[in-house]
């Protein structure tokens, strides 16, 4: 079977996959981003919960709710960072 494409429908089929990609790379970088900010604010509510709760038992599971939830976000960008280079 024969390909009838003419130079012009690959041009047009190039810049439509251009387009499509940038717009992945705007939402990869707009992910990581709020990946990045996920994890400063989960460090600031873990000593922001201490301060507040002290050394009581909702402390204690607050921090260890927070860390489990701090640790699955830095797997995420860990994983991203391995399909960017790939």
């Amino acid at each position: 079977m024969e390909d009838k494409r003419t130079r012009s429908d690959y041009i047009r089929e190039i810049e439509q996959l251009k387009r499509v990609n940038k717009h992945y790379e705007k939402i990869h970088k707009e992910l990581v981003k709020f990946i990045e900010n996920e994890i400063e604010e989960t460090d600031i509510r873990i000593e922001s919960g201490h301060n507040f709760l002290g050394n009581s038992e909702g402390s204690y599971t607050l921090e260890r709710n927070l860390k489990y939830y701090k640790k699955a976000l830095v797997k995420v960008s860990k994983k991203i960072d391995e399909l960017e280079r790939v």
